[in-house]
């Protein structure tokens, strides 16, 4: 007996050693993170999956509530001058960095300069571009930073100047793009500031451990300043772009959150799972975009919406998704704040007569049956992307001829063949709202938004209409005139819109504090794990 006593004593000391990083009393939420991130700088971060995580480690001027709204962050609050052209923030006295040291207005002076810097080369540089020689910083036409209207009155007081009155100012501040990181540590230790062994943060996390396609821990940050609130004394991310593997990791219990949910198991999983699973409509659009730089793209607006006329909408949602998507004909989602899209035309159309219509302005482009048109479709690995892009080529087939093919990716190849516009002629993309404005979604079409605008869209007057809006104080006007610019952008057709998001996750029962919302925001530091 005391020999079998010694043998269960030796094998759970085996047990715990071979753990080291997490005690047995460890709280641990495990999350789905869909892919690899690339990188998690903030101010060069491209992707939903790294922003998600950026979340976690970092605290902007504003921060993301559990339903997804902007909430003060580091900012206690903000005030406003008459001319809305000067916002003053008041910074909270208890916010430090993960190593102890205060967070002070200079922490976001520096942050926002470097953000700014052309070598830093920020795909969502364009949303600081509101503050006063933001652009002429970025473009290198000004090159003493010192003059972008961000300043320090102190080190609780902040002071940001901008060009002219943007009512959707605060709420891009919740946006990776603005967060802070500390001067200390990136200037020790440069592009590696990052890394688990260097970073320091001010968010309710910090970086733990990170494995490449393995997983990235995260540890509770006993210096945040609200760490009592926090519930989790670990948070797990897994990149897994396979959503079939990640929901059998579900089913396993290795998993408490998903990242996603695969389209073909969604009737399965209502069934199976009932009230884990979480879908609810989102501000995102997802579409492919034409390469502009390619012929036979570049001036051929008749021939791309051929492609898009040609695409049943109804049939992709109901039949390939089934996840609660609404067919898209424009970008901008409905219920977006204080913004009624447009209707196009095609919308109003039967799918016959917008076939018989594709197939007229496919004609007239020069295409058909002596000349069939070539497309390439190019996506990153994925289940879902895979059924969506196969839907796509079937009906181009079908209904016009044309000979289509699919090319699928690894993310970062695909993301760099997307980046750099080498693809041949059509990539997948996306567009999910981090502020709830139709700019969020416009602006990425203007065309000096080198990094979102993967298309390469250029329409002077699109540009002008944009920024005629940003100006405007009055609701109304301002809404109307976005309203024109994405009229003229349907019109163009750079790019195909297929449908408005609908967000797809389970979340096992024992995790408390999830909310739906149209943000699809959902910050770890909101979330706590009550089992039975």
């Amino acid at each position: 007996m005391r020999c079998r006593r010694l043998l269960v004593r030796f094998f759970l000391t085996l047990l715990i050693c071979s753990a080291p990083t997490l005690a047995w009393a460890d709280v641990v939420l495990r999350r789905g993170a869909l892919v690899e991130p690339e990188t998690l700088d903030v101010h060069k971060s491209a992707t939903l999956p790294e922003y998600y995580i950026e979340l976690d480690l970092f605290e902007g001027l504003l921060t993301s509530s559990a339903s997804g709204e902007p909430v003060p962050g580091v900012a206690e609050s903000w005030a406003i001058s008459e001319d809305g052209r000067v916002y003053t923030f008041s910074l909270r006295r208890d916010a430090k960095w993960s190593d102890g040291a205060p967070v002070t207005a200079r922490d976001f002076v520096f942050s926002w300069r470097r953000a700014v810097a052309p070598e830093t080369a920020s795909p969502y540089i364009a949303l600081l571009w509101p503050i006063l020689n933001a652009k002429a910083i970025a473009e290198g036409k000004e090159t003493d930073r010192s003059k972008l209207g961000v300043e320090a009155l102190d080190d609780r007081t902040l002071r940001v100047t901008l060009h002219h009155p943007a009512p959707h100012f605060p709420s891009i501040l919740i946006h990776h793009v603005t967060f802070p990181i500390q001067e200390a540590a990136y200037t020790a230790h440069g592009p590696a500031f990052i890394r688990p062994e260097h970073f320091v943060g001010n968010g309710p996390f910090v970086l733990a451990e990170h494995v490449p396609h393995s997983h990235i821990k995260l540890a509770r940050n006993p210096h945040f300043h609200s760490a009592d609130q926090i519930h989790l004394d670990a948070v797990y991310y897994y990149p897994i772009d396979d959503q079939n593997a990640e929901l059998r990791r579900y089913r396993a219990g290795e998993l408490d959150i998903t990242g996603d949910v695969p389209s073909a198991q969604i009737p399965w999983v209502r069934q199976t799972f009932g009230g884990q699973f979480h879908s609810a409509p989102t501000l995102g659009v997802y579409f492919y975009g034409f390469n502009l730089r390619h012929e036979p793209w570049r001036n051929a607006p008749k021939l791309r919406r051929a492609l898009s006329l040609a695409i049943d909408r109804d049939l992709l949602v109901e039949k390939i998704l089934q996840g609660g998507e609404v067919p898209a004909y424009g970008i901008v989602p409905p219920g977006t704040a204080g913004y009624e899209p447009p209707a196009p035309d095609q919308a109003r159309l039967m799918q016959a007569d917008r076939d018989a219509l594709a197939r007229r302005m496919l004609a007239e482009a020069g295409y058909g049956p002596g000349k069939p048109l070539k497309v390439e479709l190019l996506f990153n690995s994925s289940e879902n992307h895979k059924r969506v892009a196969m839907a796509l080529a079937a009906m181009w087939r079908e209904k016009l001829g044309v000979h289509a093919t699919t090319t699928n990716r690894e993310w970062k190849l695909f993301l760099n063949d997307r980046k750099d516009r080498t693809y041949k002629d059509l990539a997948r993309d996306r567009l999910v709202a981090i502020y709830n404005d139709p700019l969020a979604f416009l602006e990425t079409f203007r065309s000096d938004q080198e990094g979102g605008n993967v298309p390469s869209y250029a329409d002077p007057v699109y540009d002008d209409l944009l920024a005629r809006a940003a100006t405007m104080p009055e609701a109304e006007s301002r809404s109307q005139t976005l309203r024109m610019a994405e009229e003229r952008l349907i019109a163009d057709s750079p790019v195909i819109p297929l449908f408005f998001f609908s967000s797809r996750h389970l979340v096992a029962d024992h995790v408390k504090g999830w909310q739906d919302n149209p943000s699809d925001l959902h910050p770890s530091r909101h979330l706590r794990i009550e089992r039975p």
